[in-house]
């Protein structure tokens, strides 16, 4: 009997990922009364770059795997919609978040959509979606088509708060930075930072800005694969401002100080797989205490 009930835990297991599983191809079905006409374009290893040109390596860092391109058509009308896949739902909305529809403005679709006057993009589960219609005057039929692509994709549509391990009560507004590697890091921190800190062995991070009584100071928290690769881009850090004085307090809280020529400072420290950095602290206590209070878990 023991052995039996593995067996039958097992099976139970399997069902769930089947129920749950869900490729491309069955996302980008005919749908209510829109027909695919034909697929145009499919990639299992990169982008096709159809209604994405420029983010190709953007998508890639935050882990697209495929896309695939199709025609839609509901008697006159024709659409093409753009279905990029990604390996974990994170890295869906990390995509989504970083890059921007030039034009566009927020919509109610799946939590995250936006709208511009010739494109509808969301994001839903393990998929960023996009809608385009052939015609302009045809973007009414763009958000049906698009509302009934969400309903097809499984998972939820709630943006889950990517930034809870980062302190929300001083938090500038719409200062939140999530990524997945060194490219997207490089769009607000110096290409130099993102080589000292190993970001290569780097799984994701996020960075913000906060204020404090003393100024605006950036956190950065970044998540490693291993305790031993964090610690050793803090060493490496460490080693690239061997010009500066550095001190480790003599306290609970083990984290090093870097005092610059203006008496700002820097903080540093490892802890398990994760690396805090606080690139520059203006005169005064303030940013100190702010990041041992981070350090404290927000006590």
């Amino acid at each position: 009997m023991k052995k039996i009930v593995p067996f039958f835990f097992g099976l139970l297991l399997l069902g769930c990922a089947l129920i749950f599983s869900q490729s491309i191809h069955d996302v980008v079905q005919s749908v209510d009364n829109f027909t695919l006409l034909r697929i145009t374009s499919e990639n299992e290893t990169a982008l096709s770059g159809t209604l994405f040109s420029g983010d190709t390596a953007i998508f890639v860092e935050f882990g697209a795997d495929s896309t695939l391109v199709a025609e839609f058509t509901r008697d006159s009308e024709k659409y093409t919609v753009e279905t990029v896949s990604f390996k974990t739902y994170k890295g869906a909305l990390g995509a989504f978040a970083v890059t921007d529809l030039p034009g566009s403005y927020p919509i109610d679709l799946a939590g995250s959509g936006r709208k511009s006057d010739r494109l509808i993009q969301f994001v839903k589960g393990y998929y960023i979606v996009s809608v385009l219609p052939a015609r302009a005057e045809n973007m009414t039929g763009a958000g049906e088509l698009a509302r009934s692509l969400v309903d097809r994709i499984r998972g939820t549509g709630i943006t889950p708060d990517i930034y809870a391990a980062l302190p929300q009560n001083i938090l500038v507004k719409e200062s939140g930075f999530y990524f997945m590697g060194s490219d997207v890091f490089m769009m607000r921190f110096p290409s130099k930072l993102a080589k000292v800190l190993n970001l290569g062995n780097a799984t994701e991070g996020v960075a913000a800005k906060y204020l404090t009584d003393d100024g605006v100071v950036d956190l950065i928290k970044i998540r490693y694969g291993t305790p031993e690769q964090a610690r050793d881009a803090v060493n490496t850090y460490l080693k690239s401002r061997a010009d500066r004085p550095v001190i480790l307090p003599r306290q609970s809280l083990q984290y090093y100080t870097i005092v610059e020529p203006d008496r700002s400072e820097v903080y540093i420290t490892d802890y398990a797989e994760w690396v805090n950095l606080m690139p520059r602290s203006p005169q005064g206590e303030k940013g100190r205490e702010f990041f041992e209070y981070v350090l404290r878990g927000g006590k």
